[in-house]
């Protein structure tokens, strides 16, 4: 089967991929301070890349010469008849052009160029304006009855074939040289009941492409219109592939418009509708500010353009205003709150007052600016969290039973003794103690649930003594805390564990396994 490789050489894509490898070995030539083996490589490298380009653009040229020649010796025996009918036009379009069409991309562009092609070299027969007639018919007809994938490869057989048509009706120098005079010129013409087959000026060919562009116009806005989800989606599919030579006209290009705006409606239930809708819509907007719209009246464009531009300086006052009312109001809000935020201003008051005072809402009197600057640091440092964790970190050790801490209690002076027994108490009495049950009920749970490093079984009469005053003790503890969470209703911490040295529990006599 022929490819598109086969009757087009892309001349034009090799000779640019050509010229930008040849401006890269330039550049690499021309650096100043280049790795010479670095330097060297790359300019082998782009000059093979340079050379394999250009034989292959050589083999494409004859490749497609050599088919060209096999269609030109052919060309008498595509069609019976010699003379142009469009019944062999139909014939050709509906056996050969269209199905192959509509499976790939690259069969839409081969189809629209072997079609034209046959047109170049005077196939006998062949009546290329019949041709297009009956193309625009059938893809108008079939976009209500084909998938999105075939709309979308129809939409490329119809976007080659329209630019071409473009080039017809808006140049007319190019249709005396492309047209007139060939076979491909030549139509059947209803004259008194009677088929006569003359060939078409441009004057005529203008009058085939209105009716050509109102009659797809028709149905891209009967398929915009439709209620069936394939219908709107192949018509917006064939829409976009074409925005940049359909449509031409203003007529048809307001009706398109005016038929999207249901579309882009928020309200839509299909938002994929919607946003190729709205898509399509900027991309025709634009297509018709930048002059695609060929037959639009210059007036009515400049109208259309001072409108615009008046509606975007009202959008930009409005704007404008709207900036204004919202710096008013927020200088208004400043000066009623003041400067700063609320987070702020709170971080101001607890630098000023004590943690006792921004609870109980009560002023600093009666206090040095040393003592007030004091609690204020502290109290900064326990909301950042410092304060806390080292606490904890020292409950957590003086919890923890070993000698280091027994020695350290038992060598301390007697008034560093009393004055730790001060401060627990007034950590108390300030309410402390209620403030940190859960973190005391917590630490317990955690010691009681840890897995013991110790063996179970103690091994001589040293460990056994140790883990019975280590449960008795933990049993006691244990005992008073149900107590206080009977009496209180929650649960309280575990008393401080007693001194060595007080009568509580007597200190066992210092020994030499004791001290180890």
């Amino acid at each position: 089967m022929n490819t598109l490789c086969d009757i087009f050489c892309p001349e034009g894509i090799y000779a640019t991929e050509i010229g930008r490898v040849g401006k890269e070995v330039g550049r690499v030539q021309n650096l100043k301070s280049p790795s010479p083996k670095l330097e060297i490589g790359a300019i082998d490298r782009l000059k093979l890349v340079s050379k394999q380009l250009e034989n292959d653009l050589t083999r494409q040229k004859g490749r497609v010469e050599l088919a060209l020649k096999g269609l030109d010796e052919e060309k008498s025996n595509f069609f019976v008849s010699e003379e142009v009918s469009q019944e062999a036009a139909k014939l050709f379009l509906i056996h050969c052009i269209y199905p192959r069409s509509i499976q790939s991309p690259d069969d839409a562009m081969y189809c629209s160029a072997f079609a034209f092609r046959l047109h170049k070299v005077w196939t006998p027969g062949f009546s290329t304006l019949h041709y297009l007639d009956e193309l625009i018919a059938v893809v108008a007809g079939s976009l209500f009855g084909v998938t999105e994938g075939e709309a979308a490869n129809l939409a490329i057989l119809l976007w080659q074939s329209w630019k071409v048509i473009n080039a017809w009706r808006y140049q007319e120098h190019v249709f005396n040289n492309e047209v007139l005079g060939k076979p491909g010129s030549q139509m059947e013409i209803l004259d008194d009941a009677e088929k006569t087959t003359k060939p078409i000026s441009h004057k005529d060919f203008i009058k085939l492409y209105n009716k050509w562009h109102s009659s797809l116009g028709a149905a891209l806005i009967g398929c915009l219109k439709s209620t069936e989800y394939m219908h709107m989606r192949a018509g917006l599919v064939v829409l976009t592939r074409l925005v940049d030579v359909f449509p031409t006209r203003p007529g048809v290009g307001n009706k398109l418009l005016e038929a999207l705006e249901p579309l882009q409606d928020e309200n839509s239930s299909r938002p994929d509708i919607r946003a190729s809708a709205n898509a399509y819509g900027m991309m025709v907007v634009k297509a018709r500010d930048e002059g695609k719209w060929v037959e639009e009246d210059e007036a009515v464009a400049k109208a259309r353009a001072d409108k615009e531009k008046a509606a975007a300086e009202e959008r930009k006052k409005k704007l404008e205003q709207t900036f204004q009312e919202i710096e008013r109001d927020s200088e208004k809000i400043t000066a009623e709150i003041g400067p700063r935020d609320r987070h702020d201003r709170r971080r101001d008051y607890a630098t000023t007052r004590g943690p006792d005072d921004l609870d109980n809402g009560r002023q600093a009197v009666g206090r040095s600016a040393d003592q007030i600057n004091a609690r204020s640091s502290d109290f900064a440092r326990m909301e950042s969290g410092e304060l806390l964790g080292r606490d904890r970190s020292r409950d957590d050790r003086d919890r923890r039973p070993g000698r280091d801490t027994d020695r350290r209690d038992r060598d301390a002076p007697n008034e560093d003794r009393g004055r730790g027994r001060a401060v627990d108490d007034d950590w108390r009495r300030d309410g402390g103690a209620a403030r940190d049950d859960r973190r005391w009920q917590r630490d317990i749970t955690t010691s009681r649930g840890a897995k013991r490093s110790r063996p179970s079984t103690p091994d001589n009469d040293h460990e056994l003594e140790r883990s019975s005053t280590k449960r008795s003790r933990l049993d006691a503890e244990n005992y008073s805390s149900r107590r206080n969470a009977g009496s209180r209703g929650e649960p309280s911490p575990p008393p401080r564990r007693p001194r060595r040295d007080s009568p509580e529990q007597p200190s066992r006599p210092r020994t030499r396994r004791n001290r180890r």
